[in-house]
């Protein structure tokens, strides 16, 4: 695999992309899995928006409109937005995640937990997979 894993991070530099994972499965079974990078490398981003070993207690779309609205808890205009164009640099975001579950909920009308689990997780024999801790 050391030649996998060298082209992997060969391709990240190559790219600009600090980390991601991989996973290969076949069926029920993981054939492969491994991260790469670092996480937060330029240093603690939304710290306080961390909770260890629990779910957080906002709810996701309270979360997204007080991020993207000025005056909003969450809201700063020079975190929450980049100064560059689309497809000149890369930076991670887990709010292009968060603001993809929202979506979801919106057109659905389900909970995104309850609809990833029934499309997603059971579909795949994942019983023991889950976003929140909680669960």
């Amino acid at each position: 695999m050391k030649s996998f894993d060298d082209y992997i991070e060969s391709q990240m530099k190559r790219q600009n992309i600090p980390a991601m994972s991989v996973l290969i499965f076949d069926n029920k079974d993981n054939l492969f899995q491994k991260c790469f990078g670092k996480v937060d490398a330029d240093g603690p981003a939304m710290d306080d928006q961390y909770y260890y070993g629990k779910d957080s207690p906002v709810a996701l779309n309270n979360f997204m409109k007080q991020y993207f609205t000025p005056g909003g808890k969450y809201y700063d205009d020079y975190e929450n937005f980049y100064d560059f164009e689309p497809g000149t640099e890369f930076e991670y975001s887990n709010i292009g995640r968060a603001l993809t579950a929202v979506l979801l909920e919106r057109i659905t009308g389900q909970d995104f937990n309850t609809y990833c689990k029934n499309n997603i997780f059971k579909p795949l024999n994942k019983t023991n997979t889950h976003w929140k801790l909680s669960v």
